[in-house]
């Protein structure tokens, strides 16, 4: 499935409010609240056979653009 047809199919999903949220963040907590429940959420509908791991995978990169993620001595810039 597209990007586009997924976000589609979530719109009245709670994960689709998720991933509206999380586009529309305005201050940082919200920002990671979102982004942990979409994650969440993802994982949770994986494992109940509702998205394929395609369109799992999909749907994290997705999330994943939407903010800057932090890896141990991953080179990220300096946020301080």
């Amino acid at each position: 499935m597209q990007e586009s047809e997924l976000l589609n199919r979530y719109e009245g999903h709670p994960l689709g409010a998720a991933l509206k949220n999380l586009n529309e963040a305005k201050d940082l907590n919200m920002l990671h609240d979102m982004y942990i429940a979409s994650k969440s959420m993802i994982l949770l509908l994986k494992h109940q056979g509702e998205l394929t791991a395609d369109d799992s995978e999909l749907l994290e990169q997705y999330v994943d653009s939407r903010v800057d993620t932090f890896q141990p001595g991953g080179g990220q810039k300096d946020y301080s």
